[in-house]
């Protein structure tokens, strides 16, 4: 017994130091953390506190069903790794000499991924949602919902990316995409809804691209839009792609300047 808990210390020692290796990437995560519970503690504690839900367009279970589903279909987490992995062993040397872009190769392998997997996911939950009485989709619905997919993930995979090229200076950036994915999950609906937030709130997220991610797909679903909002909003979606397409872009052109084959 006395042995193992060495072991253990020993292993515990080793991985706080390599935590410790990382400062800014640990505050990042040891501030992130708690702002979060706090926050999320206190709007639901507040919310049943007042005994009722707030009401907003579309049903609760719905709404989280479908959050839910979005959110297996596309993870951030695997973009970021990739990217810090590829600029710290230099595997992405390889890709100045090929033909076919890189971002063209990770949006193309990304939207594949993530098709398949609408494919394989999204009748099941749909059918569950009908099934309970929870949903009645119409056509337009459907399309609406499935049309604002393609450049919501594509949005998402840029965002990330963005994060996950700071690799270039800061080595490791897990912390950073671990505070993103707060601010993300937040201002996207996926932990809570943008309707439950004040007034102010609700504008600085629709302002952000984060809600092209959860909220406005889902709320074409559940209740849909006009073709005037639908074409407005698929406008804003593919604006705030160029948008971040070229942030991405001067991010790498940076970095590939500071960028060696063996790593940075």
């Amino acid at each position: 017994m006395t042995i193992a808990l060495r072991i253990f210390a020993g292993f515990f020692v080793a991985a706080l130091k390599n935590y410790r290796q990382y400062a800014a990437n640990l505050a990042f995560k040891v501030f992130t953390y708690p702002i979060e519970v706090a926050l999320y503690l206190s709007l639901w504690t507040s919310i049943f506190a007042s005994g009722t839900f707030p009401k907003g367009p579309g049903s609760v279970v719905p709404y989280y069903l479908t959050v839910l589903l979005l959110a297996r279909l596309a993870s951030p987490f695997p973009i970021v790794e990739e990217l810090e992995n590829a600029i710290n062993s230099g595997d992405l040397v390889g890709y100045y000499v090929r033909p076919i872009p890189y971002w063209t190769v990770m949006a193309g392998r990304s939207l594949a991924s993530f098709c398949v997997n609408l494919v394989l996911l999204f009748p099941l939950v749909l059918g569950v949602m009908v099934f309970f009485h929870e949903l009645e989709p119409t056509p337009v619905r459907l399309l609406e919902f499935l049309a604002l997919l393609v450049p919501s993930n594509l949005i998402h995979l840029a965002i990330y990316s963005c994060v996950g090229m700071l690799t270039f200076w800061l080595e490791r950036v897990w912390g950073l995409a671990f505070m993103f994915a707060f601010l993300s999950g937040f201002l996207s609906g996926f932990t809570i809804p943008l309707w439950i937030f004040p007034d102010w709130l609700a504008k600085i997220a629709l302002a952000l691209p984060f809600h092209f991610l959860f909220h406005t797909p889902v709320q074409a679903l559940l209740v849909g839009m006009s073709l005037g909002d639908f074409l407005i909003t698929f406008a804003q979606e593919l604006l705030w792609i160029a948008v971040l397409a070229w942030i991405c872009r001067a991010i790498w052109e940076a970095g590939r300047r500071k960028f060696s084959g063996h790593g940075t």
